[in-house]
């Protein structure tokens, strides 16, 4: 971990086993990468946030940065992390406000 103080990880019931593979997968990696992911989904279940989306962004955005530290991650030449990000942010706020 980078700061060498590992979180306690909460009993946390997941939505999906796909999470709860990615949750074990990134635990074992560390566990500062985990907490940051329950947290994601932990404010994306809180409808009554109106900064949901945003702060769940950020934590994954902490994720992804960090990722290169534990594992070999190759990035195409020319990638924008940031630009595919507010890509797929924009795709969620789109969908989400045609479902209302």
């Amino acid at each position: 971990m980078l700061d060498n103080q590992e979180p306690e990880l909460d009993a946390f019931i997941f939505d999906s086993e796909h999470q709860n593979i990615l949750f074990e997968a990134l635990s074992t990696k560390d566990k500062w990468l985990a907490k940051r992911y329950q947290g994601a989904l932990m404010v994306l279940k809180d409808a009554s946030s109106p900064y949901r989306y945003p702060l769940a962004a950020h934590c994954m955005r902490e994720i992804m940065g960090k990722l290169p530290y534990y594992i070999d991650v190759p990035l195409q030449s020319g990638y924008n992390l940031n630009r595919e990000l507010n890509n797929l942010m924009n795709v969620i706020l789109f969908s989400n406000k045609a479902c209302l």
